[in-house]
């Protein structure tokens, strides 16, 4: 179990969670002052092909329009990336911040220039344009570098704190008895479950590293992945499909609905009986018609 939860922590880390940690107030303060220090370096050295002769006013006009331009969309382009991305490996997060970085740069690059022309009312050579793209690309390559490992390590710290709380909570709450051994991982599941969802299981759908649960009191969303829930909830009820599992208590009947089968539960919810777990489902159906005086059917 130690194996798959540091599998599941790199991966998710690497993935959703840094995804939504981006664009938290936090991570975009600590941007913003990050390239708040970047136009301050700048006034105050002026490098390189930034090296005019201008008053400390205009450094600060001049840079700070760099910035005030391209800080949002570099940002933007940060978290873009990483949805599109759907990167789950630092190395990934590396080789991103590099192209997000080249990329941005273009853009600083393009604004520079476009300053330049409008306080010196003259176009660059090609040798000054070529060295303010490499040394705005220094600039924004690192930016995005340092970006992306404040997300993915408060994202992995997140996780893990998560992880931990949940663990001091199960133990604390369903501590093993020699009567009932099995009691743990079940509880561990149902600890995980928002509190106003109850405990009373209905039905619950896999979607990634997130699972969507459905009690008698409403629905929400549980990081988990879906084969971990399967184990820790035992035999109280059945997987019917490669993304759903039901509770046998909340089994209505099975139904045939345009060639394929489906699983109708007490909450009203018909959900999709795959072939490998039909026969599964049809022996939980007359399981539960047996126990109920024939009350469970299946069409």
């Amino acid at each position: 179990m130690a194996s798959i939860h540091a599998k599941e922590t790199h991966t998710i880390t690497s993935g959703s969670l840094i995804r939504q940690e981006i664009w938290t107030g936090e991570l975009l303060g600590l941007s913003g002052i990050a390239a708040l220090v970047w136009v301050t370096l700048l006034v105050l050295t002026a490098p390189g092909s930034f090296d005019y002769a201008l008053s400390p006013l205009q450094r600060l006009a001049f840079f700070g329009g760099m910035g005030a331009v391209c800080w949002p969309l570099g940002h933007a382009l940060a978290g873009s990336l990483l949805q599109c991305g759907r990167l789950r490996s630092p190395a990934a997060l590396g080789l991103t911040a590099i192209v997000a970085g080249a990329f941005l740069a273009a853009n600083l690059c393009a604004v520079a220039l476009a300053l330049e022309e409008m306080f010196f009312a003259r176009a660059p050579d090609e040798l000054t344009t070529g060295a303010i793209y490499l040394l705005c690309a220094g600039i924004a390559i690192p930016h995005f570098g340092l970006l992306y490992f404040m997300a993915w390590q408060r994202a992995k710290l997140k996780l893990l704190r998560h992880r931990s709380d949940s663990d001091a909570r199960v133990t604390r709450r369903a501590a093993p008895s020699p009567a009932a051994p099995e009691s743990l991982p079940l509880a561990r599941f149902l600890d995980r479950l928002p509190q106003e969802l109850g405990h009373d299981l209905v039905h619950i759908k896999g979607m990634g590293h997130y699972l969507k649960v459905v009690t008698t009191k409403g629905s929400g969303t549980v990081l988990m992945r879906f084969a971990d829930a399967i184990l820790e909830l035992g035999d109280i009820g059945l997987r019917v499909h490669r993304s759903y599992w039901v509770a046998h208590r909340h089994i209505s009947r099975l139904e045939r609905r345009n060639g394929h089968t489906m699983i109708r539960l007490s909450s009203g919810d018909e959900l999709p009986v795959s072939r490998t777990y039909q026969i599964a489902a049809r022996a939980a159906v007359a399981s539960r018609s047996a126990a109920n005086g024939g009350a469970v059917s299946r069409q």
